[in-house]
């Protein structure tokens, strides 16, 4: 059993291939029979609002719309985790509702869920964990409030980006050599 679901930044699939039988080639590489794959499918298609571009070649979607049908790919087995690499890229702003909602019931129900976002606004309203990476380095990570700090309660996350990353470019790295000789080993 597969307990991993992904949603790349740009997804990419056969173009020859129509939506339904991309959907079904995941349900059987999942090992779903076909009736749950159709049943699970047409539930995630009609939130999506992409029940009536299941006929079309994938060549013809969209970048929103090949972004919602990964994304059917990816719940498709009800996965316990769920990555998702910069979801709402290419959606419109009824699709990135949806998507909002679509994530917040998935973590309400347990399943764990990585966001993998640039727009910080979007992290700080849906995340309950937030880890800021700063060439390659986590330079902070925890709950909002934590990462506020008690003296500035209201601090956006970008604020708190810009005030952490600052301060990891001002603190050399271990075993990193500066001007005045090398870092701490």
């Amino acid at each position: 059993m597969c307990y991993v679901g992904y949603l790349p930044d740009e997804p990419i699939f056969y173009d020859y291939l129509r939506g339904r039988e991309i959907i079904r080639f995941v349900g059987e590489m999942h090992g779903l029979p076909a009736a749950l794959t159709a049943q699970r499918s047409q539930a995630l298609l009609a939130r999506l609002d992409l029940a009536d571009a299941d006929e079309e070649y994938a060549a013809n979607y969209s970048r929103g719309m090949k972004k919602k049908l990964a994304l059917v790919c990816a719940l498709l087995h009800e996965p316990e985790v769920l990555i998702l690499d910069e979801p709402t890229n290419g959606m419109d702003p009824f699709a990135t509702r949806t998507m909002h909602q679509m994530i917040r019931e998935l973590a309400g129900a347990g399943r764990a869920v990585f966001l993998s976002t640039h727009l910080l606004d979007q992290a700080q309203k849906l995340c309950d964990r937030v880890a800021i990476l700063h060439h390659g380095r986590v330079v902070a990570s925890g709950r909002m409030d934590e990462l506020r700090g008690q003296a500035a309660a209201d601090r956006t996350l970008e604020e708190v980006f810009f005030a952490v990353t600052a301060e990891a470019d001002a603190t050399p790295a271990p075993g990193v050599q500066t001007e005045s000789g090398p870092g701490p080993a």
